[in-house]
């Protein structure tokens, strides 16, 4: 967690990696007002899948998606 706040990624070889997505302030609606309120910036941490968890997934669904 220290790392990704400062910054950095953390990859889990053969799984994949997490990292930091920076959004920028904007301006959001209260969806039974109305009301605009302003969103300051944050920080999400996002996940991107390695080659091979895709490829095993990939091949599963489509294995399933085929039927008996």
């Amino acid at each position: 967690m220290d790392h990704l706040r400062d910054g950095g990624a953390v990859e889990l070889r053969g799984f994949g990696r997490f990292f930091l997505s920076q959004h920028a302030q904007r301006t959001v609606r209260n969806p039974r007002t109305g009301e605009a309120i302003p969103k300051g910036e944050f920080a999400a941490v996002r996940f991107r899948p390695g080659k091979l968890i895709c490829a095993r997934i990939n091949t599963q669904v489509s294995t399933e998606a085929k039927g008996p």
